[in-house]
């Protein structure tokens, strides 16, 4: 499994937030959760770089559950952009998987041939939370 081709201070830039960090007992199970605050919402961000797994979770603040909660395993660089309009990451070639260890069940997500399809997600927090997919 390629480890997750990312900049940490690129996530710091545009999320405005410090990652809370668990390295776990095992290099490839640390984990990096970020949370943002913004209008009524809140983000969780939490990234698996040595797998390349990101989990995103969007929750209104009056209550328990997510709104929407789904990962993506991504296949491609992540890319901090700074137009205009506003700052915003781009995670390339993502595929949409139902959980953080589906590609263990599920064969090679990383296999073109398997899996041809995939989306750009675009992520901004400022001025509200964006989430789109490409």
């Amino acid at each position: 499994m390629p480890e997750l081709d990312w900049e940490p201070l690129d996530f710091l830039q545009c999320l405005g937030a410090a990652p809370e960090t668990n390295e776990g007992d095992i290099d490839w199970d640390g984990d990096w959760v970020y949370e943002i605050k913004q209008h009524a919402f809140t983000l969780e961000l939490v990234l698996w770089p040595n797998e390349s797994v990101v989990a995103l979770s969007l929750m209104p603040d009056d209550q328990s559950k997510p709104m929407i909660s789904f990962t993506v395993v991504v296949r491609g660089p992540v890319i901090y952009k700074n137009e205009k309009w506003g700052e915003y990451m781009v995670f390339s070639k993502c595929v949409v998987v139902p959980s953080r260890y589906y590609y263990h069940q599920h064969n090679d997500v990383f296999d073109n041939d398997k899996y041809p399809g995939w989306v750009d997600m675009e992520l901004s927090v400022y001025p509200t939370i964006r989430i789109e997919f490409k």
